[in-house]
């Protein structure tokens, strides 16, 4: 049997199952490809998405599947449905969450389950001694979205239910100015919320019970504590992909580079690139992105675990949120994140779960040892 055969056989199984359950079905032309069929109760009208994968379902298929709903050729449905025989990413189930749009559902031996957030594995990441992951954000150069990528990055994990210590290293202390009593990022009762505990480096304890500790580390190297760059499981390099950024900031990541390791000889240092134009298409980000790889290809191949993330893969794109997120300390409003959904989504929080995704994978396809 294809796997087309099969997927289709999949997705008849699906209906059969939402028909018992008092669905009405209708299938759409087989040329189709935005979702598999139509399921109509009551007032509900539902896209059927059906996915028969090995792997589990991540935040760019959600992503896709959301934006579906919201174009003009999804303004039929009130609802929509993503099923798989497989299962789901924990960063893929918050996003389908957040969205009140979709419910996920998985379909295995013949029994159909819907989903609720709380039925994600826990995120399967390197951790250290002493069973906490901490990630460095780190470059040699101020200016290029350091405190933005730790503080929501932060703020993802803690939508998906971990508490998160943030470590103010930068001597301009900017977190503890943007976030000074840290942030209650609640969730959907009866689930509880989960905090992000801002602290200065001698007001943190490892006895703390928070999983994940996210350090704004210094530009300048040799301010960050040793003791704590010796702990990073991971690293995120944050960089711009225009011109100026690839002249200046190349030459800067080599330099970061040398110098992390100099302490730490495990961490997973991964380029991200922040502040991305939409324009993936054009000419001049498809040079700028060949030129990047270009420019870590020798150190890619000299360190298995440094990485520059593809930015079709996994990017912090540019947004008026992230743009102006801090304006509150000048508004008198209280401590926040760029979070908000407007127009029906939220780019930051979708990037910020897909980061999160990505150290999942960098860790399930074996680039780093649990230390």
């Amino acid at each position: 049997m294809s796997e087309i055969e099969n997927h289709q056989n999949i997705a008849k199984s699906v209906a059969r199952a939402m028909k018992k359950k008092g669905w009405e079905i209708t299938f759409p032309p087989t040329d189709t490809e935005e979702y598999d069929f139509k399921a109509v109760k009551g007032e509900l009208c539902a896209a059927v998405q059906v996915k028969n994968w090995k792997r589990a379902i991540g935040v760019p298929q959600i992503r896709k599947f959301i934006e579906f709903l919201k174009l003009p050729m999804g303004d039929e449905f009130n609802r929509g449905f993503f099923v798989t025989t497989s299962d789901f990413g924990k960063a893929a189930i918050t996003l389908a969450e957040q969205s009140k749009s979709i419910n996920l559902a998985t379909f295995q031996k013949n029994r159909l389950k819907i989903l609720s957030q709380d039925s994600g594995t826990d995120v399967k990441v390197a951790t250290n001694k002493d069973g906490k992951t901490y990630i460095g954000v780190f470059t040699c150069k101020g200016g290029v979205g350091k405190t933005t990528v730790s503080a929501h990055l932060a703020g993802a994990l803690a939508l998906m239910g971990y508490d998160v210590a943030l470590i103010d290293l930068d001597p301009q202390h900017h977190l503890n100015i943007l976030l000074p009593e840290g942030i209650y990022l609640p969730r959907k009762p009866p689930n509880l919320g989960s905090t992000i505990n801002v602290f200065n480096y001698d007001e943190y304890d490892p006895s703390f019970k928070e999983r994940f500790v996210i350090c704004d580390c210094s530009p300048d190297f040799q301010n960050n504590p040793p003791a704590i760059m010796e702990k990073l499981n991971y690293c995120i390099i944050p960089t711009m992909l225009n011109p100026l950024g690839l002249n200046k900031n190349g030459h800067v990541i080599v330099s970061t580079l040398e110098k992390i390791r100099s302490l730490n000889k495990n961490a997973q240092l991964m380029v991200l690139i922040n502040s991305l134009y939409n324009e993936k298409t054009t000419e001049l980000i498809r040079v700028l992105k060949q030129e990047y790889q270009k420019l870590f290809k020798k150190l890619e191949a000299k360190d298995k675990r440094f990485k520059f993330i593809d930015p079709e893969e996994c990017a912090i794109r540019f947004s008026k949120q992230l743009f102006y997120w801090g304006s509150h300390i000048y508004m008198g409003g209280e401590s926040e994140l760029a979070f908000k959904t407007i127009g029906g989504r939220c780019l930051p929080k979708e990037d910020f779960l897909r980061l999160v995704e990505y150290l999942e994978e960098s860790t399930e396809i074996g680039q780093f040892k649990l230390l």
